[in-house]
């Protein structure tokens, strides 16, 4: 695929430009543990596709944290910034290759689902946060990836008309599915968290990578 055939360009945080879903695939269980709580067998399954706001939410109900939501999310917050400062690293091309798409003129903008107390300092750590021109995150716009409105938000941010002429860099099935049946022109990284649907992504996306490495040679 060409470098770049589009002109807005709206990536995922976790598991598309940082090696990081490791992290959220205990995190839940370790804050439970700190409080007492026994994770089940299918908490993961359960939360896998919820924001921040649901996951607390769900935790609240499920194990009877008697905390408020808003406290919830504090404290997982509190480990999950802990845990990036040590543990989050780049995927391998990816500061290269927005390099590149920021010579050749394609706006940028980042839309997590992660909350910006745990995201901005791991973006800003890493080197990455100054490529972007527009930064969204589910809790700040109300919104959760099973809709498509958090990209759309994020591609006007930077001067988009989405889907037109907009790609979204993702590496979750349910955002895959969420934003190619928006409209958009959709590229699937591979992460280890996702290897479970790994043909499935394949199938629906309008590209797939291993590593950001290929899309530079192929430019």
């Amino acid at each position: 695929m060409p470098l770049a055939p589009f002109r807005v360009a709206v990536f995922d945080m976790d598991g598309t430009l940082l090696n990081s879903m490791h992290i959220w695939d205990k995190l839940i269980d370790d804050y439970l543990a700190s409080l007492g709580k026994t994770p089940g067998p299918i908490l993961r399954q359960d939360i896998r596709a919820l924001d921040m706001r649901a996951t607390a939410a769900y935790v609240r109900t499920h194990y009877g944290v008697t905390q408020t939501v808003d406290d919830i999310i504090a404290g997982i917050n509190a480990l999950a910034l802990q845990k990036y400062e040590a543990e989050a690293s780049l995927k391998p091309g990816v500061r290269e290759y927005l390099t590149a798409l920021k010579r050749q003129g394609v706006r940028l903008a980042a839309a997590t689902a992660t909350d910006r107390v745990v995201a901005e300092p791991a973006l800003k750590r890493l080197g990455l946060w100054d490529f972007f021109d527009a930064f969204l995150t589910c809790t700040e716009e109300g919104v959760d990836k099973n809709t498509p409105m958090l990209y759309e938000r994020a591609a006007r941010a930077v001067g988009g008309n989405p889907p037109e002429g907009c790609a979204v860099f993702e590496d979750a099935l349910h955002c895959i599915r969420t934003v190619k049946a928006a409209g958009f022109y959709t590229v699937a990284v591979q992460d280890d968290s996702t290897a479970y649907a790994w043909a499935e992504i394949c199938r629906i996306a309008d590209a797939h990578i291993v590593s950001y490495i290929e899309l530079l040679e192929q430019a």
